[in-house]
């Protein structure tokens, strides 16, 4: 059996470890509302400022620019997810849990507003981060195919084209004045035919309660 004093942490360690994580997590934050001001061209040092650190500290938790901004959409879907699917959780249909996050995706200029202008101001460079984005949605995707929910073949190739769709949807919403929400259960209705829902089942789906979230309208 291992030592415990070798393998656990040192009470000084453990609020290292703790300090170095809400450092990097602070960081990121900063890089989000930086990425949504500025947009890709944006540089470290003016993240630094406005993370109010020394462009050596982000140096310290990023190794690059690309892996900084990288981490910066990564956690801002993975904050968006927990959020989304904290809101589906007393849900027992499965395809209802699949689709209520379609429909709340674009809706994250109310939702989401620095996600919002994360989006707007990336836009060219959204596409390249959907399959870091989007690991959550696959998931239940290849869940509910193995569960034959979903019956349909190629789904990796369904999956990447419904994935664009969407981004291109949540575009739609972020740059187009005359975008309206209800514009995004149309869309997410017509798509979920790619996906083999049926009609019928899709219009069920787009046309049912969002979950009681602040800033959420159907």
């Amino acid at each position: 059996m291992a030592n415990p004093a070798k393998t656990s942490k040192s009470p000084a360690e453990g609020r290292k470890s703790a300090y170095f994580a809400r450092n990097r997590l602070a960081i990121i934050n900063s890089t989000q509302e930086v990425l949504a001001l500025i947009g890709p061209t944006a540089t470290i040092d003016q993240v630094a400022e406005h993370a109010e650190v020394s462009v050596s500290t982000i140096y310290k938790h990023f190794e690059s620019k690309e892996l900084l901004f990288q981490a910066a959409f990564s956690e801002a879907m993975n904050s968006w997810e927990k959020w989304a699917f904290d809101s589906i959780q007393s849900l027992e249909d499965p395809l209802e849990r699949l689709v209520i996050p379609m429909r709340l995706f674009p809706r994250i200029k109310r939702t989401h507003p620095v996600y919002a202008g994360m989006a707007a101001k990336n836009s060219a460079e959204l596409p390249a981060y959907i399959p870091t984005m989007a690991k959550g949605f696959q998931a239940n995707v290849t869940e509910l195919v193995k569960n034959k929910i979903l019956t349909v073949t190629n789904i990796e190739i369904r999956f990447h084209f419904v994935m664009i769709c969407i981004a291109e949807i949540l575009l739609k919403q972020v740059h187009d004045p005359r975008a309206k929400e209800s514009d995004i259960d149309t869309e997410i209705e017509i798509l979920l035919g790619m996906l083999g829902i049926s009609s019928t089942s899709a219009n069920k789906l787009c046309s049912s309660e969002l979950p009681n979230s602040p800033g959420i309208t159907k």
